[in-house]
Formats: structure tokens, C-alpha cells, sequence
């Protein structure tokens, strides 16, 4: 009985683990309270976020994401190989820059959404 409880214990963390979009188990310890907004633009081989306010922000996707080319142009791809966002899509994500840093870096989920409200 008590290995059938570990058992599904262990099954329900895979689980969760899962949804997550990045590494679970590498999630930053703190994280800057800045918010990022806009639209996933191509850049060489790379996604970057551009604003409504102007500027297009180098991003250091988290652990655990990549990018990588798919039919429909560049993605944004998670810990387990699905899709967070493509290029196009309208995303929001809080994070900030490191002191030194030139590349904004997410925590937290990204979200996708239609865009501005």
C-alpha cells in the first residue's frame, strides 16, 4: 500500500512538472518586477519582444526553453518540447535585467494572449 501511495506521489509531481513552461527545477530564486510586453519578431534565429513603445528587447529565454523553426516560422518552445508561443504572437512575461546585463530576462510563466486591452 505504502508503494502504490510513492507511486502515485511521484506520478502526480511528473505531472505538474510538466506544465510548466521552462525547468521547474531551475526556476530562479528571485525575480525583477519588471513587465515585458509585445510582439515575437524573428531575429536571425532567435525571438525577440517588440513593444508597442518602440524598441525590440533582446530576451534570455529561461532554462529549459529554446527556440527552434517550425513550418509557421520561429517558436518559443518549453521544457518538454511544446509550444509556448510563434513568432507573431502577442506575449507578456515579468522579469528584468541583471545589473551588467543587455538582454531582458523572464521568471515566471509567459503569457500568450490577442494582444494589448
Amino acid at each position: 500500500m505504502r508503494r502504490q501511495l510513492w507511486l502515485a506521489v511521484a506520478f502526480a509531481l511528473v505531472l505538474s512538472a510538466a506544465a510548466c513552461q521552462g525547468n521547474p527545477f531551475l526556476a530562479p530564486k528571485a525575480c525583477p518586477l519588471a513587465l515585458l510586453e509585445g510582439t515575437l519578431v524573428a531575429a536571425a534565429e532567435d525571438l525577440r519582444v517588440h513593444a508597442d513603445t518602440g524598441p525590440t528587447f533582446v530576451v534570455h529565454w529561461p532554462e529549459g526553453m529554446n527556440v527552434g523553426r517550425t513550418e509557421e516560422g520561429l517558436a518559443l518552445f518549453g521544457f518538454l518540447g511544446h509550444v509556448i508561443a510563434r513568432e507573431g504572437d502577442w506575449v507578456s512575461m515579468g522579469g528584468g535585467y541583471a545589473p551588467g546585463d543587455a538582454f531582458f530576462t523572464p521568471c515566471g510563466e509567459i503569457d500568450v494572449t490577442d494582444g494589448p486591452s
